[in-house]
């Protein structure tokens, strides 16, 4: 009965170990083997008989041997769990197999053998390697992408970043996976943003879009993102991560912002120079008042007897100061407008900045420090050097006032080279190239961005009533902008500000040396406006004419102004011909007049023809005249009709009754008759 049993327990422990889905490997103590089952031997691809006697280790894979070895070694209690087992198949096929092993007891408690069972891991050992070859693939994509692409839990942890997003901050893709955007971004604002926006998509389970939105790199640069995220939902309908994918727009943002600070830069230079024509037409029209204002205050003073009125004396001083300043501003407006007349010439801007150092001193007071660096090797300029005084002064006035309780103003020089990108950025009137930079900075009260846009415009000013007429800087503006030049100011509150000239490099002027030109040149005397005649001139002396000092043709649209000089140079002895416009003028010399012209003096613009227009026509008929031109800016400037720039001796407005009758004796007592040809 025993035996039965016996018998009975042995079948249904074979077939229990056939029945097994795992392969089932008995090894002797020799490390050989005493038994399998069929499974293991199918899954070795060799018949049972096969495998009986074969050591297990001839049958593994060389790079598996030596944990096989070590599995199927250990003793208890510490036999170890499963390890992968690379086996070679009968067929020259792979297994891979999970082995486990346990030791089987023999007499005495000694050792019998090794029980392993073996499982079959080969397919899901193919799909981890399948699996592990989506991930490097899917690695490639998204580190070649140069988008931002990442993933994040609800802790804001890190769960997958590309290459581009790690190298924002600073590190790699290992460094940044399990850390958040606080571990790298110093920006706390930017951080919170950012969570409020992963954990709205996660909560929402909708898609979010965010057009513009700014991170701060590894570098404490800013750079602008245009971000999708979406969420990351699981079996359960609920999302713990969310994907961002964001494109970097920096470039872009850039360029709108150059291209909104050139828009700006036009409409800047646009309304300055609206403002500037309308200053410098309402400034020559004003030059015209002042002229008849001072020439009849000055003619009837002149008049008055000595000791007589002198309450009518005071007010006609006063008539005639106020005229003076106002005749200041007009020239300030002029400058403005870029309507001045100019007498340019090759100078060194180094040696106008010495030589009014000591006036600047005493200008700004002992509690403003002066410092001058100047650059020895710095490019010759050509400017007006009495103008390029006035920048240089009104800019340090400008200094002052913004260092009320003191502090230090700086002047330099230096060579510059702009180049097409920097040129752009100036504005459109600036060209690439080399230039001599006056630099004028102050550590004052400085300038918001309000201030700053109206800086240069005229009679704006942020200083108490009474304390400036606010065309300091508009002048500075203006003679800068006619000499050729750029200026630029940068500033913030509290930090003072800096203005910077740009003046075109010039050649040396032929036969001067590097000392030439720099004496002060004041362009036009204060007391009489004139400038130097630019043409030859033949010692030739005035003719008799029907006056006692000869005929002058005077020309002028402005009446007051016309009878004004009329009467002042008749009083002087000359016999006068009067036209309001030049077609008058062209009549009066060609069919009423007969006898000789001695002289013509002529506003520069007028209806029709311009002045200049009108003397070479009238050299063709009155060729032993002269010319004297009168004028209150430079005409060239404003003025594109053939003809209309004046090559000749030139009066300007507003005049002094006395200063018309020394120009005109001037002219006539040179000789050469005067047509601008």
């Amino acid at each position: 009965m025993a035996r039965e049993e016996e018998r009975t327990v042995r079948q249904l422990a074979r077939l229990i170990v056939e029945s097994s889905l795992e392969g089932v490997w008995v090894i002797g103590r020799d490390g050989r083997t005493t038994f399998v089952n069929e499974r293991l031997a199918r899954m070795l691809g060799r018949p049972v008989e096969g495998l009986l006697g074969v050591s297990p280790l001839d049958l593994s894979a060389p790079e598996s041997r030596a944990a096989l070895a070590g599995c199927l070694a250990a003793a208890p209690p510490s036999t170890p769990g499963p390890v992968e087992v690379r086996f070679v198949r009968a067929d020259a096929g792979l297994l891979w197999a999970a082995v486990s092993a346990s030791p089987i007891p023999g007499d005495a408690g000694g050792h019998a053998g090794t029980l392993a069972m073996v499982l079959d891991v080969t397919d899901r050992k193919a799909s981890a390697v399948e699996l592990e070859r989506q991930r490097a693939f899917l690695r490639q994509v998204i580190d070649i992408n140069p988008s931002f692409i990442f993933a994040k839990d609800r802790a804001g942890r890190f769960t997958l970043v590309n290459a581009a997003t790690a190298e924002a901050y600073g590190t790699t893709v290992e460094g940044l996976l399990g850390k958040t955007d606080a571990d790298f971004n110093p920006n706390a604002a930017e951080v919170e943003f950012f969570r409020r926006m992963d954990l709205e998509v996660m909560d929402t389970l909708e898609e979010r879009f965010i057009p513009e939105e700014v991170v701060t790199d590894s570098k404490g640069a800013r750079r602008w993102l245009q971000t999708v995220k979406r969420p990351i939902v699981g079996d359960d309908g609920r999302a713990n991560q969310v994907l961002g994918v964001a494109t970097d727009i920096t470039r872009r943002k850039l360029a709108e912002a150059a291209l909104l600070r050139t828009e700006e830069q036009l409409r800047q230079a646009q309304k300055l120079e609206a403002i500037g024509r309308l200053a410098g037409g309402l400034a020559h029209d004003f030059n015209n008042v002042l002229t008849v204002v001072l020439g009849h205050a000055a003619r009837t003073l002149a008049r008055l007897a000595p000791g007589g009125n002198e309450e009518a004396r005071a007010a006609l001083e006063g008539i005639r100061g106020a005229a003076e300043s106002a005749a200041s501003l007009t020239r300030q407006l002029l400058a403005f407008g870029r309507r001045q007349v100019l007498e340019p010439r090759v100078l060194d801007l180094n040696a106008v900045v010495e030589r009014i150092a000591g006036m600047i001193r005493r200008l700004i007071g002992d509690d403003v420090e002066l410092v001058t660096a100047l650059d020895p090797g710095l490019f010759r300029v050509r400017v007006d050097p009495g103008q390029l005084e006035q920048v240089v002064f009104n800019l340090a006035v400008n200094a002052r006032d913004a260092m009320p309780r003191g502090g230090r103003l700086t002047i330099e020089t230096a060579n510059v080279a702009i180049d097409a990108e920097e040129a752009r950025e100036h504005g459109a009137d600036v060209g690439p190239g080399p230039y001599a930079a006056l630099v004028v900075s102050d550590t004052g009260t400085g300038m918001d961005a309000a201030t700053l846009a109206r800086a240069f415009e005229p009679f704006f000013t942020t200083k108490e009533p009474g304390k400036g007429t606010g065309l300091g800087l508009a002048t500075a503006y203006g003679i800068v902008k006619q000499s050729g030049g750029h200026i630029a100011v940068s500033s913030r509150p509290g930090e003072g500000a800096t203005f910077r000239v740009y003046l075109p490099r010039a050649e040396e002027e032929p036969g001067r040396g590097r000392g030439a030109g720099t004496g002060t040149g004041t362009g036009a005397s204060a007391s009489t406006g004139t400038t130097a005649s630019t043409g030859t001139c033949a010692s030739a002396s005035a003719s008799p004419g029907a006056g006692a000092r000869g005929t002058v043709l005077l020309v002028e649209d402005y009446a007051p102004l016309r009878d004004l000089a009329r009467v002042v140079l008749e009083d002087e002895g000359y016999a006068v011909l009067a036209a309001a416009s030049p077609l008058e003028a062209l009549r009066i010399a060609g069919e009423e007049r007969t006898g000789p012209i001695d002289i013509i003096v002529t506003d520069v613009i007028m209806p029709d023809m311009s002045g200049p227009a009108l003397a070479d026509e009238l050299a063709r008929r009155r060729p032993e005249a002269r010319v004297l031109y009168m004028t209150a800016h430079a005409e060239a400037l404003v003025d594109d009709r053939a003809g209309a720039t004046p090559r000749g001796p030139l009066i300007r407005k507003p005049f002094a009754p006395e200063a018309l009758v020394a120009k005109v004796r001037e002219v006539l007592d040179a000789g050469a008759p005067g047509a601008s040809g």
